[in-house]
């Protein structure tokens, strides 16, 4: 599972693993130690302290989500969901941003066919 890998490793490299090294199986510690370090990773960056996601299905999405608020360095950040349901990874997305980038500002595009999923969406947004 080589994207969640690399995703564990940049989400290492950015001060954000989900668990200490320590308590990583055996073989993920290993890797995590042995993988090496890309240029760009010594660039400061800044760091997010709290609550971390679970180590789940979901857990990919999770790794670019973020990796994106990180790529746009306070500028300002833009999702776009198509096939939205209720909104989740779009109110997640600008969330994280609003959190690590609170100066900046943000912008959520939403597409959803089905009518109750959109009022759905437009509830949570509102919350």
């Amino acid at each position: 599972c080589e994207e969640y890998d690399r995703g564990m490793r940049d989400m290492m490299e950015q001060g954000l693993a989900p668990l200490p090294l320590d308590s990583l199986p055996m073989d993920l510690r290993e890797r995590a130690r042995r993988a090496p370090v890309p240029p760009e990773a010594a660039a400061p960056r800044p760091r997010v302290e709290g609550f971390l996601p679970p180590l789940d299905d979901e857990y990919p999405e999770i790794v670019a989500m973020l990796r994106s608020v990180i790529r746009s360095r306070g500028n300002h950040f833009v999702v776009v969901e198509l096939g939205a349901s209720y909104g989740t990874w779009g109110a997640r997305g600008v969330a994280a941003a609003r959190r690590l980038y609170p100066m900046a500002t943000s912008h959520f595009v939403g597409v959803e066919p089905a009518r109750h999923r959109f009022r759905q969406m437009e509830q949570h947004m509102l919350s």
